[in-house]
């Protein structure tokens, strides 16, 4: 019998990672693009990927050990 709750946390920490690439990768090449004449909207868009998807992760992970993750 498979445990969806168990599959589900999987999917969580996949979707983490996957936010961190991307944050990173889109942070990269906005910042190529900037040095070559482009927007400074790319890397902005890429930091703010990069930082909200490591506060969910600090966030979860505080949450698994149990302490209080109130503001």
């Amino acid at each position: 019998m498979v445990n969806f709750s168990k599959a589900a946390g999987k999917m969580d920490v996949l979707r983490d990672l996957m936010g961190m690439t991307v944050g990173a990768f889109l942070m990269a090449v906005g910042i190529k693009m900037h040095h070559d004449g482009g927007s400074i909207g790319w890397p902005i868009a890429g930091t703010a990927v990069l930082s909200l998807t490591g506060i969910r992760i600090s966030r979860r992970r505080q949450a698994r050990r149990g302490r209080d993750i109130s503001d």
